[in-house]
C-alpha cells in the first residue's frame, strides 16, 4: 500500500502569498501546490522543492493572491446606465 500523496500538477513558489485568512497575513517565500485543478497545499517554499510535480513555476518577485470576484451587482441598473 502506497501512502505517498500523488504528484502535484503544478507548484507555484512565490515571493509572497496572501491567503484568505486573518487580515493582514502575508506569507513570504511559500508555495501553492495544485493537484487536480484544486489547491492541495500551502507550504514553505523550501519544503516544496522535494515534492514531485509535473510543472514548477518560481515567481520570486511576485505576489499570489485570491481572485477578486464581484459577488454583488445590480443588473437592473445596467439598463439605466447613461440615462
Amino acid at each position: 500500500m502506497n501512502d505517498a500523496p500523488a504528484p502535484a500538477d503544478l507548484i507555484l513558489r512565490a515571493g509572497w502569498i496572501i491567503p484568505v485568512a486573518a487580515s493582514g497575513e502575508v506569507l513570504g517565500d511559500h508555495a501553492l501546490v495544485v493537484r487536480g485543478g484544486r489547491i492541495a497545499a500551502l507550504c514553505p517554499g523550501p519544503e516544496s522543492e522535494s515534492m514531485p510535480c509535473a510543472e514548477r513555476v518560481h515567481l520570486p518577485g511576485h505576489v499570489v493572491l485570491p481572485g477578486l470576484i464581484n459577488a454583488h451587482g445590480h443588473s437592473p441598473m445596467s439598463l439605466l446606465r447613461g440615462y
